[in-house]
């Protein structure tokens, strides 16, 4: 009940990016129904100058992950950042996202910050259609 009703993205991914779940906020939020997103690279859908930058936070997860086959041991990493994710429509919207390893998964709790980097002055939908 919670998940479906909270303003947040909340999103599973297997070690190589693919959605295995996705929080119904995503169709309210960025107008996606799961089947439009389970079992497509969640990169797909991040601006290509960002990611770059989530290359290695996805190293640094997979090295995790073999550590813990050869120690028996789960890896306690946690990373928050922001970058950009184009939307249903095809505009770029600014997300943050926290994200945590369990297993072979990854788990994902987002928020859209759009707004919150637009500067003062603006409103309306963001719409920065990037070439």
């Amino acid at each position: 009940m919670i998940i479906e009703n909270t303003n947040e993205l909340i999103s599973v991914t297997d070690l190589f990016s693919r959605y295995v779940y996705v929080s119904p906020s995503h169709k309210r939020i960025l107008g996606y129904e799961s089947t439009d997103l389970l079992g497509k690279p969640g990169l797909a859908f991040i601006h290509p100058n960002d990611r770059k930058l989530l290359v290695p936070l996805l190293r640094k997860y997979i090295s995790a992950r073999g550590k813990r086959l050869f120690t028996g041991k789960d890896s306690d990493i946690s990373e928050t950042f922001e970058y950009r994710f184009k939307d249903k429509d095809g505009n770029w919207r600014d997300l943050a996202s926290t994200g945590n390893i369990k297993g072979d998964e990854l788990f994902f709790v987002t928020r859209e910050i759009t707004n919150a980097n637009r500067p003062s002055g603006s409103s309306g939908k963001a719409n920065r259609n990037c070439g």
